[in-house]
């Protein structure tokens, strides 16, 4: 097939790009043709054709300019750029796209590459990585805890009126307008009808399967989880010894960061390695038994997932399938994480990781240490977690998954409604 994968960024960035680049590594080595279409972002690696990309859309300058929050909203740029892009492929001679395949779109390429995709009769399907579809900040998390109001509503009035915007920060005016463009954004997607545009989603956690049904209605969602490598070991041997409790993230309160350093301050005789930059890294590091270097490569967090006793995931939002944990259980590493939101999809408690209440330091430090006091134990629950990974999560076993969409979407496209789009 010949596959036009789609992502804002083209550089490593978190659990979307992770699953992007796994894609496009197992569709190629199992024949396809792929090609990436996204943003000129300075960190991007180099791919064939990026200068003809839209620019990205720096959210600072967004902030301090009314054209550019428009463009957020819907990309006349992006459309164009996307248009050229096709145009100049057909007149090549290269053949059609079977499938495009977005994975990120608001706020920098928009969904305004959408009607571009149904004009030229490329069916579309889309992997959810976050709540964009059903929440203002793409995450249901106000206020310290989850918040599912404007699904329960019906309506966007609750994040105008609790002025939520993305990065929580900002009083005030400025922070009532940063809302507001952001519900902007999802009202005027809405009225366009812009999931009519999608042949089908892919959700990767049940749940957030069933957070974005009620919004997407009759729209065809398909339940794939994020495929994991599974890496040989540093140190093949199985009772290599473990110690400390390691935390890979951004440093950020939706994570649980302060959560993390609670259980710390509870814990003083215990190694903390905190892996992640973010505003509350200069927090994360105040206490003398943690480690918190920032940002490290993805080499150096591998080997501390294959160092650690303990690997915890102690978000507060509803995460939908997070890295955080199917890596560090691929590193064959006993998991403790919240249990909310997807994560009790990829955890038996007890079997294969365990769970607890998130925002609760006191009941996380009890499950440390046992895990910690029966190193035996901790190992078998790393093995079992090994094996669940490769077995239920393996690339090849996901590029087939995903050829199987693909040719059902081609085969029986979803017929658009017609609609008008913006000029």
């Amino acid at each position: 097939m010949h596959v036009l994968l789609i992502h804002s960024f083209w550089h490593p960035r978190g659990g979307d790009t992770t699953s992007l680049a796994l894609q496009r590594a197992s569709l190629e080595a199992r024949g396809h043709m792929v090609v990436p279409f996204g943003t000129r972002h300075p960190d991007n690696l180099p791919e064939v054709g990026d200068a003809g990309w839209p620019g990205w859309t720096d959210p600072q300058l967004r902030q301090r300019s009314a054209l550019l929050a428009l463009r957020t909203l819907w990309s006349r740029h992006a459309a164009r750029a996307l248009t050229r892009a096709l145009e100049a492929a057909a007149s090549r001679g290269q053949p059609r796209f079977s499938v495009a395949h977005v994975h990120h779109l608001h706020r920098h390429l928009t969904p305004a590459v959408l009607p571009v995709l149904r004009r030229f009769g490329i069916p579309v399907v889309w992997t959810l990585h976050d709540y964009e579809l059903t929440c203002t900040t793409a995450n249901h998390y106000r206020d310290a805890r989850p918040c599912y109001a404007c699904a329960s509503e019906g309506t966007l009035a609750p994040a105008l009126r609790h002025a939520c915007t993305r990065s929580g920060a900002g009083t005030g005016l400025s922070r009532l307008t940063e809302a507001a463009v952001l519900v902007a954004e999802k009202q005027l997607h809405r009225a366009l009808h812009t999931e009519g545009d999608v042949a089908a989603y892919i959700a990767p956690s049940r749940f957030l399967a069933e957070r974005v049904r009620g919004r997407l209605k009759e729209a065809r969602i398909v339940h794939l989880p994020n495929a994991v490598p599974v890496l040989p070991p540093a140190n093949p041997r199985d009772d290599a010894p473990r110690s400390g409790v390691l935390f890979a993230g951004r440093m950020v309160e939706e994570k649980g960061v302060l959560d993390v350093v609670e259980m710390a301050r509870r814990m003083p005789h215990v190694r903390f390695t905190l892996y992640g930059d973010g505003p509350l890294l200069r927090a994360a590091s105040a206490l003398p038994n943690v480690t918190a270097p920032g940002s490290v490569s993805r080499a150096h967090v591998q080997d501390g997932l294959e160092r650690a006793a303990v690997v915890i995931v102690p978000s507060r939002w509803p995460e939908n399938d997070p890295y955080a944990v199917t890596e560090a259980q691929a590193a064959g590493a006993v998991v403790l994480a919240s249990d909310i939101g997807g994560i009790p999809e990829q955890i038996a408690d007890g079997v294969d990781g365990l769970l607890a209440a998130p925002g609760q330091p006191e009941a996380w430090v009890h499950h440390l240490q046992g895990m910690l006091e029966d190193p035996a134990r901790a190992l078998e629950i790393g093995k079992r977690a090994r094996a669940r990974i490769t077995l239920e999560r393996d690339p090849e076993n996901a590029a087939i998954a995903m050829e199987s969409l693909y040719q059902s979407v081609v085969e029986s496209p979803t017929r658009p409604s017609p609609r008008r789009s913006p000029t």
